[in-house]
């Protein structure tokens, strides 16, 4: 739901210039189901600013959408930086990029998922020419065959779904360009990542070394971490956009890491599962047909 209602915003907002209190009366008033929470929040929002609430402050309660932190906080940052045409454009990309990248996760999973599941059908016709001491066996290499999937179906998301390091810096580049503060924007930027994860933490301490007077190259590259991406920057000439330049850097590695999953995600599946019912075979099958003398 945030992707439809930024996306309506945007194109009232920002693409027809329609003031902001107008934009979210008229998508409140379109057309459409009673129970349509974008109509909702939209109304809910339009009240609270003809009550002089601030936006941020009115999502922060809707008690129609659960609007997350980062976006509340890239809302807040346009308040008070007046870049609130920008913002709404930034968010727009970033919910396209994220659409994009679920598109591609979902489309590279297809045909795994189909393997798997013909694997799964293969089980059962075994299953039912089999002694009911042998099913428990067959489950079992269900099981593993089963688990070895999901482990890669997750390496899958992991390389092709969304980078959010390059989100991270991205999004550092946006509010420092917005006028924000180096050190806020990196704070916003950490929780991106998660501030709880190894990245995130990166993040959260070089904000506080920026706070005390480190630049940025050695308030980020610690023990080695982002080296290669500041030195990237560091030759690229205009040092104003560091940030845009280390986010195209790390899309651009993580891209080759991608070309490279894709290209093995068949043959890794169709090798796996082959293993896995000429072993099946071998194991259950053989024998049976061996004692009825049908081999």
């Amino acid at each position: 739901m945030k992707g439809k209602f930024t996306r309506e915003l945007y194109e009232l907002y920002a693409k027809q210039n329609i003031g902001l209190a107008e934009c979210l009366r008229i998508i409140s008033h379109k057309p459409g189901r009673k129970k349509d929470f974008v109509k909702k929040t939209a109304e809910y929002l339009h009240k609270s600013l003809e009550d002089g609430n601030f936006l941020s402050n009115a999502m922060k309660t809707c008690p129609y959408f659960d609007f997350d932190d980062i976006y509340i906080s890239f809302i807040r940052i346009a308040e008070k930086t007046g870049k609130f045409k920008e913002t709404i454009r930034y968010l727009m990309k970033k919910i396209e990029r994220q659409d994009e990248s679920r598109n591609k996760v979902f489309g590279a999973i297809i045909y795994p998922i189909f393997v798997v599941v013909i694997s799964v059908v293969a089980c059962v016709f075994v299953c039912a020419y089999l002694k009911k001491g042998s099913i428990a066996d067959v489950f079992c290499y269900v099981a593993i065959l089963s688990g070895a999937c999901i482990l890669m179906l997750l390496m899958i998301v992991k390389f092709i779904g969304e980078n959010k390091t390059y989100e991270a810096f991205l999004a550092a580049d946006f509010l420092v360009k917005a006028g924000c503060g180096i050190s806020a924007a990196v704070e916003c930027a950490a929780g991106i990542v998660g501030n709880n994860t190894k990245t995130g933490r990166i993040f959260k301490t070089a904000k506080e070394k920026l706070e005390y007077g480190f630049d940025l190259k050695r308030a980020f590259c610690t023990d080695g971490n982002f080296s290669d991406a500041f030195y990237y920057a560091d030759i690229s000439g205009n040092q104003t956009d560091v940030f845009e330049k280390i986010a195209i850097y790390l899309n651009q590695k993580d891209e080759k890491k991608r070309k490279v999953c894709l290209v093995l995600i068949e043959p890794v599946f169709i090798l796996v599962t082959g293993v896995f019912l000429f072993s099946l075979i071998l194991k259950f099958m053989v024998p049976y047909l061996t004692d009825f003398n049908w081999v």
